[in-house]
């Protein structure tokens, strides 16, 4: 894959060498192993997170909707954390309704710091370090990665009794299959592992970074962009009413 090189540089202190920053061998090994975590028949397993944290977020807009313009984007951005952390990691964060969750801030204070250092291509990884946004930036992180470390290893030890109580229980096939279209991202990484595969906790603990990352980026580009449209083509908006 064709990598730009500033971008891998500003984001690898926080994503290591997942697959938005590896490249050569390992990405092709990572992405053969990540890919079929996104089978549709697993991700609609997770229709009823996708619905209910919509729902939230339609009864917050409906608040605010007084009609005054206002900014959609936190509003958005929360839901897409809440969708991505509770599909990814399996771990609910709250975002939209809990007004001070450290983990939430520090994705976005990473984000923002990692933009303010696009702007800035003259301040060196070796200056930046010293400055105070690279020691708010290491705070932050620090914050992330250990919130992804004590997931990783709490879910480690849920797939460890899953597995033993499954044996005791003499569980068919039929419920194993079911059971697995519902585990988290997380879950099939470390199952993946399990099997002899080659992922272990630190290319575990980047892989969801990533996918943290880009997940709850992406997904609220797309969806202020589309409500943007929206609203510019009402025409078109009456349709879905």
């Amino acid at each position: 894959m064709v990598r730009i090189r500033p971008l891998d540089d500003r984001l690898k202190p926080w994503l290591g060498l997942g697959l938005l920053t590896s490249t050569g061998p390992r990405w092709f090994q990572h992405r053969k192993l990540i890919t079929p975590t996104f089978h549709f028949k697993i991700l609609e397993h997770f229709m009823d997170i996708f619905v209910n944290k919509c729902e939230t977020l339609i009864s917050i807009l409906d608040n605010k909707a007084n009609g005054k313009s206002f900014d959609i984007y936190p509003d958005i951005t929360h839901c897409a954390l809440d969708i991505i952390c509770e599909t990814a990691m399996g771990t609910p964060v709250n975002a939209m309704s809990s007004k001070q969750n450290h983990y939430v801030e520090s994705i976005y204070a990473i984000s923002e710091i990692i933009t303010w250092r696009f702007f800035r291509p003259y301040i060196t990884d070796f200056v930046f370090q010293f400055i105070p946004k690279g020691h708010e930036f290491q705070k932050h992180l620090n914050v992330v990665h250990d919130f992804t470390r004590k997931v990783i290893a709490e879910r480690k030890k849920r797939v460890t009794d899953n597995q033993s109580n499954t044996h005791k229980n003499n569980n068919t096939e039929d419920d194993l299959l079911g059971r697995k279209k519902r585990m988290s991202f997380l879950d099939l990484l470390l199952e993946s592992s399990d099997n002899g595969q080659v992922l272990n906790d630190q290319d575990i603990a980047e892989e969801v970074d990533t996918f943290m990352f880009e997940g709850h980026d992406t997904t609220t580009a797309g969806m202020c962009w589309t409500l943007f449209l929206l609203g510019n083509h009402p025409d078109i908006q009456v349709l879905g009413a």
